[in-house]
């Protein structure tokens, strides 16, 4: 590191347009640095250096997201990786397709809130915590609806015996949960957490002197009551308050050039980019893709495509143009010229400044559909990370897409 003391931040930039010289960068950090580092977007702009924080959307600093911040820390210091896991499993939960009663019982079950015997001794020193069904163990939620011979014995009648192994008994609750979720799709996840909803009020009445109660009883009263539910359900189509046409694409006026774009993010291989020219007519003029080895977010490659595809404009010649793109967060940056304290900001305020030499532009947003053409570019495979152009020809997976529009256009 001695070689670069006195260097600054430009001094690791290679290239014009100057991009991060990587190798140089591997020289001298660690590579999870150089990871994080390449992510972050080279702005040409030349502007005063601004503080930012990471951990809101527009990059200033509020109470409450340093609060969240401190707060996640301490977790992951004190649970090691488990609180990013632990904050999925609630999301998995409560977006699993079940009544909202069976929900909120799953939900106060992986949060240790029901009143086993455990439970109930750590208010009330002198409960028994034993479980009175067995009167083997403590009763733990684990226990009392996976564990105990009674419960096991409900999960057989409900054909669902191998689900509760052993694996799953000394494991914790929410980890079993977890494990249902990850492993078991659709149906078969639903009818677990429905049987282990039916293993607590199996529980609750035998606590309530009704022991002697068939098991299959209770299987059968929850598994229609699922049912029942489900069949109350509005279907997927007809849950939308309003069923969404497909959006057809509009060419620009005689005279303009419509510019449409979109990006793709694939993981840790990098970013693709995708723009389309077509004239007033909907004859495509040109196309182009770009892929990157940069590892942006979804929003600032949205920001990077439509600056790709801008310097494409300007190549051709074109002075008016339409830039149309589904991201709907960088037309609404681009048209009110308020720019976040971001990676993102610098991003916008790079393509505002390229549009600022078109003499006519203006920003138009899409949905998905209506820009299909943009969105296929993109996510064109193989991925050789270059730079490709298309005139007077159209990649082969994209050309149908260029057919449906061209059809959905008026004479």
């Amino acid at each position: 590191m001695t070689g670069m003391v006195n260097s600054v931040v430009a001094d690791w930039f290679i290239g014009q347009p100057c991009k991060w010289n990587e190798e140089l960068l591997r020289q001298f950090l660690y590579e999870f640095e150089v990871r994080e580092i390449i992510k972050i977007p080279l702005c040409s702009i030349h502007e005063a250096d601004t503080l930012a924080w990471a951990h809101t959307k527009n990059g200033i600093y509020t109470v409450k997201s340093g609060y969240h911040f401190i707060r996640e820390q301490k977790r992951l210091e004190i649970g090691g990786g488990e609180a990013s896991s632990n904050s999925d499993i609630w999301t998995k939960i409560w977006r699993t397709k079940l009544p909202p009663k069976i929900l909120s019982f799953i939900w106060r079950a992986c949060k240790g809130a029901l009143p086993c015997g455990l439970n109930v001794q750590k208010r009330v020193s002198e409960a028994d915590p034993t479980c009175q069904r067995c009167l083997k163990d403590n009763e733990t939620e684990t226990h009392a609806l996976l564990g105990c011979p009674f419960a096991l014995n409900l999960w057989g009648k409900g054909g669902m015996e191998e689900m509760v192994t052993e694996e799953g008994v000394v494991c914790s609750l929410v980890a079993w949960v977890e494990r249902v979720l990850r492993c078991h799709r659709g149906e078969e996840a639903c009818k677990c957490l429905v049987l282990l909803w039916a293993s607590w009020n199996y529980r609750n009445a035998a606590y309530h002197g009704v022991l002697s109660t068939e098991p299959m009883l209770f299987v059968e009263k929850a598994l229609s009551f699922w049912v029942a539910w489900k069949q109350v359900q509005p279907s997927e189509v007809s849950s939308r308050l309003v069923q969404q046409e497909r959006v057809a694409w509009i060419p620009p006026r005689n005279g303009q050039w419509k510019l449409n774009v979109d990006a793709a993010v694939f993981g840790d291989a990098g970013c693709g980019l995708g723009m389309v020219v077509h004239d007033y007519q909907g004859k495509v003029e040109r196309m182009g893709v770009q892929q990157v080895r940069d590892k942006w977010c979804p929003e600032v490659a949205e920001a990077m495509a439509a600056e790709f595809g801008l310097l494409t404009a300007k190549q051709m010649g074109l002075d008016n143009v339409v830039l149309e793109s589904d991201c709907l967060t960088l037309i609404t940056m681009l048209k009110s010229k308020s720019f976040p304290n971001n990676y993102f900001g610098r991003a916008g305020k790079k393509v505002l400044d390229l549009a600022s030499s078109f003499s006519c532009i203006c920003f138009n947003f899409t949905r998905r559909d209506g820009n299909v053409v943009a969105h296929e570019l993109a996510h064109l495979v193989p991925l050789d990370f270059s730079t490709r152009y298309w005139v007077g020809s159209i990649p082969e997976r994209v050309e149908p897409f260029v057919v449906v529009d061209s059809l959905a256009i008026p004479n």
